[in-house]
């Protein structure tokens, strides 16, 4: 009967060890995934992706792919390359968040 009690504590804690490591996991934040493109489609290599107020960010791949974990759906996405406008993205419990960046005509005549 002891031995039986045991078990079923044992049990237990293993259980709710397995639920506080879900929610640990899930207050860690949303990976965010998705591709950087010019006008045209072409994928762009080396975008700097950072998030707005936070020390997180990296740089698209040979792809133009990103993979990204943000701290919140709050989180703003802040996409810039040299020569093209930058671009703010709100994140918004997406998931997937593909982006096409526009030429700054000013920074090229200069």
């Amino acid at each position: 009967m002891k031995k039986q009690k045991s078990l079923q504590l044992r049990l237990i804690v293993v259980v709710c060890l397995l639920f506080l490591f879900n929610v640990y996991g899930m207050a860690q934040g949303i990976v965010i995934k998705g591709t950087v493109s010019d006008e045209t489609g072409a994928p762009m290599t080396g975008v700097s992706i950072r998030v707005s107020g936070a020390k997180v960010g990296t740089v698209t791949d040979l792809d133009g792919a990103y993979t990204l974990n943000v701290p919140g759906s709050e989180s703003v996405l802040q996409f810039s390359y040299i020569g093209y406008l930058s671009k703010a993205v709100k994140v918004e419990n997406q998931q997937v968040i593909d982006v096409v960046l526009e030429e700054d005509l000013q920074t090229l005549d200069e």
